[in-house]
Order: C-alpha cells, then structure tokens, then sequence
C-alpha cells in the first residue's frame, strides 16, 4: 500500500515537472504575493495620507476656534465700554451664541446640516493632490 502511494506521489510529480507546473504554480504565488504587499504599501500610504489630512483640519479648526474666542472677548469688552458696564457686554455675547444655539437646535433638521457637514468632510477627505 506504501509503495502504491510513493508511486504516485512521484507519478504526479513527474507529471508537474513534464508540464511545468511547479514552475506556473512558483510564479502565480510570486505575483500574488507581490500584489498582496503593494495593496499593504497602498493601504498604507492612505491612511498616512487620511490621517494628515484629519490633523491639518484639526489644527484648522482649532485656529478657527481660538481666533472666534478672543474676537468674542475682544467685543464683549467693547460691549462693556460702550454701555458702561463690567458686565452687560459678556452677557450680550453669550445671548447672542445661546440664540445661535437654540436656532441650531430647533432647525437642525430642516437646514440638513449632518449631511452637509458629511458631504463636506468627506469631500475635503478624498480630495486628491
């Protein structure tokens, strides 16, 4: 029974050499892993590339954030010069952004603002260079 095995195993074997098989089946694996690690590299070099972009929009959005604050001070104290007060300007500016807030709010689904902001996103983050 063992004979009859070895016996077959080098009959195929013989086989694969006589049709290069061996060599069809070294070469396809080569490629495929060669595919394999270029999709690693590509995948990589996008996430490099989506991450960047993603802190580049923060540091943004954060610079965006500082310069609103400080001009929200500056005309809060502006505010509190004009009417004399040390304290009517701040309160002017916070009803001012507590309005914005409730409009927001109240009117967050007939202006469609998640899928604007979405659309814009995604269009900044797929945006090729």
């Amino acid at each position: 029974m063992q004979y009859y095995y070895l016996c077959q195993v080098s009959l195929k074997k013989g086989i694969f050499r006589l049709l290069k098989f061996d060599k069809i089946v070294d070469t396809l694996s080569g490629y495929l892993e060669g595919k394999f690690e270029l999709l690693k590299i590509e995948l990589k070099e996008e996430v490099a590339k989506i991450v960047s972009r993603i802190i580049i929009l923060s540091a943004v959005l954060l610079i965006l954030f500082m310069l609103l604050l400080f001009a929200s001070i500056l005309l809060a104290t502006y505010l509190n010069f004009i009417f004399g007060n040390n304290y009517m300007g701040f309160g002017i500016v916070s009803l001012f952004y507590l309005s914005m807030f409730l409009f927001l709010i109240l009117f967050k689904d007939k202006l469609n603002l998640e899928k604007g902001i979405e659309e814009y996103l995604l269009k900044i983050l797929n945006k090729e260079k």
